[in-house]
């Protein structure tokens, strides 16, 4: 089901204000990483949607950040969602893009692709 979910956000269309490309992978990524943290203490009735959410945009970014580098990656590696989570962050990093692991458990990027 996750991978469905997050097939569904990663061809969503644009809002209208922000044009189709005119998002950098990266920042996207950054701002998923923001509101990741900013959730993070979230106990209202509503905290369990949000999380999921979050974690939809944060592989959606790396998705997206992992093809504007050339490497084609499958969504179905998010079958579970960690285990697929941790592997693109791994290949990232190995391909120049830093993401660092926080003491929450929390990953963000350090360094742009080259």
């Amino acid at each position: 089901m996750y991978v469905d979910l997050l097939d569904v956000v990663l061809h969503r269309p644009a809002a209208p204000e922000v044009g189709a490309g005119d998002v950098d992978p990266l920042e996207e990524l950054e701002g998923a990483v923001r509101r990741r943290q900013e959730h993070a203490t979230r106990v209202d009735p509503g905290w369990a949607l949000q999380a999921l959410a979050d974690e939809l945009a944060y592989d959606a970014a790396l998705v997206r950040l992992a093809h504007q580098g050339g490497l084609a990656w499958p969504i179905g590696r998010f079958g579970a969602p960690g285990a697929g989570r941790a592997e693109l962050e791994e290949e990232l990093g190995r391909r120049g893009v830093g993401i660092a692991r926080s003491a929450g458990g929390q990953h963000h990027p350090v360094t742009p692709p080259e």
